[in-house]
């Protein structure tokens, strides 16, 4: 069991770490269900991973077969609940979002000793595969030409174990925004400020998320000091003016940043 505490910790310190997808998720999962035991999503691994290898699983074309064989993927289009956020979720049903099916992905293709890894591109999470792009709910090899307005090369860049927990946590977090629940949206970006760390553009960004928070909970002193913060470290101008035209809206006087 997780506390709040220490799940911030943790993700601070897996944010740091290279080729840490697999952890980042697992703490991920613990932010959905705080009584999950990680050794348990390690065993349900290692029985994917035994029965893979038990079928003769070497190459990527056999690896995604086997994943379609386990009912991952099947053309996602339903409307994700928290559950599509866990790991142990996806291991015992199949059913996750892209982003998940791309993690247990990569974690096993590197099992199996094949290269792997996440690809940032926007909207629909995508993953690497010996040197071929892969769809993780499609499960199936794609060219980038396939994709919507031809992506550049900067699309199609490798996620960081930081970026692909702030993704995660974004499925999270717009879950509850769509319940309207803005505490857990707060608790939500306390766990991505983790992550962030020294990232000032988007701890800027998650200050000013806050600060609209705290406005929907009528907590005007609190909204206030969100927003005074996005100012202080936004070199993002659009993003600063806002803010700032929020804090003499709320305050009745212009924001001057110390």
């Amino acid at each position: 069991m997780s506390t709040k505490t220490t799940l911030l910790q943790a993700f601070t310190r897996c944010a740091r770490m290279a080729d840490a997808e697999w952890e980042m998720a697992k703490l991920v999962g613990s932010v959905v269900d705080r009584a999950m035991q990680p050794e348990d999503v390690d065993r349900l691994f290692a029985e994917l991973c035994h029965e893979a290898e038990a079928q003769g699983v070497a190459g990527r074309d056999e690896l995604l077969q086997f994943f379609l064989m386990k009912g991952f993927g099947q053309g996602w289009g339903g409307a994700a609940d928290l559950t599509h956020s866990s790991l142990e979720w996806a291991l015992r049903t199949g059913a996750a979002l892209p982003i998940v099916i791309a993690v247990l992905l990569i974690q096993t293709a590197r099992r199996l000793g094949l290269e792997a890894e996440g690809i940032n591109f926007p909207g629909h999470f995508l993953l690497n595969i010996q040197s071929e792009l892969v769809d993780p709910i499609s499960l199936q090899v794609i060219k980038p030409s396939s994709l919507k307005d031809a992506p550049s090369k900067i699309l199609l860049r490798r996620a960081s174990t930081r970026m692909i927990g702030l993704r995660m946590l974004n499925n999270i977090k717009n879950v509850y925004l769509g319940l309207q629940d803005w505490r857990n949206v707060l608790e939500i970006t306390d766990y991505q400020m983790a992550i962030a760390s020294q990232d000032a553009q988007i701890l800027a960004s998650l200050h000013f998320e806050r600060g609209e928070c705290w406005q929907r909970l009528a907590s005007k002193q609190a909204a206030i000091d969100e927003y005074v913060a996005c100012m202080a470290i936004s070199d993002d101008q659009d993003l600063s003016a806002e803010a700032s035209n929020r804090v003499e809206t709320l305050s009745g006087a212009p924001a001057i940043v110390h």
